[in-house]
């Protein structure tokens, strides 16, 4: 679990990844967990039944966020904006502030706040079987 800004995780096939969570994206990750979403992560077994074929393989989805939020932290340590000029260090305020915290969200925190929500949705069988309730609920 995360608790500071600060956080390694030996990630399987890359080894220890460095990670920091800014400000609001920090407060996101401990609201979600304060109701054990990111915990749950951790269970939610990624690769279906590829883990069948090869014995031994794994990937949580906590382990795919926690490469996400990896990738974004080495992005937001480049210098200067992105070849495409946009810089992830910029605070949006167009996207408003979360009580209690001292600036607006920059790219990066927003980038991080999108990968914490955008795998908060899934269920134990990730794609497979959200792919089978989705045909379920169509065919019946």
């Amino acid at each position: 679990m995360i608790v500071s800004e600060h956080q390694t995780y030996n990630l399987p096939g890359f080894g220890l990844v460095r990670i920091r969570l800014f400000p609001n994206a920090l407060a996101v990750f401990r609201f979600l967990e304060q109701y054990e979403h990111v915990s749950r992560l951790r269970f939610i077994d990624q690769l279906g039944p590829i883990k069948d074929i090869l014995p031994g393989a794994h990937h949580t989805r906590y382990e795919y966020l926690m490469a996400q939020l990896s990738l974004i932290s080495e992005l937001c340590q480049l210098q200067g904006p992105l070849p495409s000029g946009l810089s992830l260090g910029t605070h949006r305020s167009t996207f408003g502030e979360i009580p209690g915290q001292p600036k607006p969200p920059s790219n990066g925190e927003i980038l991080m706040v999108l990968a914490l929500l955008g795998n908060m949705g899934h269920l134990p069988t990730t794609f497979s079987g959200e792919r089978a309730l989705l045909k379920y609920l169509r065919d019946t």
